[in-house]
């Protein structure tokens, strides 16, 4: 049996099945697929990739894993006013999620004139929610 170990064999398995998926006209009906091929293109920072098969992911299952992650990739590719919509949707479905905090002050800091007083808002939130991720503190 072949055991998938790495992250770049685990990518290419989920896109795998979802091109067997599109050429057979099977609908995946596991979001697990979308979410996990997505968060490995976020761990590669492959961020337009990530953007792609997050954005398919989130149209057809409203989670907030999927969301959070999209805002991150967006933050990434510079769109900040999406990322900022996406981020505050995840907000409103899981307020106590410290790094969905976290990129959102950073969004608030991208802005041309920046809300300073929301931003420290949204950062004291995060720390007191918890936020782990040392690099976006």
């Amino acid at each position: 049996m072949y055991k998938l170990n790495a992250t770049d064999d685990a990518l290419k398995a989920f896109i795998r099945a979802i091109r067997v998926s599109n050429l057979t006209l099977t609908e995946i009906t596991d979001q697990l697929v979308f979410q996990r091929a997505g968060h490995l293109y976020i761990l590669k920072e492959k961020w337009e990739d990530a953007r792609v098969m997050l954005l398919m992911c989130a149209e057809k299952y409203k989670n907030s894993f999927s969301y959070f992650n999209l805002g991150v990739a967006s933050y990434n590719l510079g769109m900040y006013d999406e990322a900022e919509k996406v981020l505050g949707l995840v907000n409103y479905m899981d307020p106590n999620h410290a790094e969905t905090w976290g990129y959102l002050a950073l969004v608030l800091l991208k802005k041309p004139e920046p809300p300073l007083n929301a931003a420290y808002q949204t950062v004291n939130e995060a720390v007191k929610l918890g936020l782990q991720d040392y690099e976006l503190l």
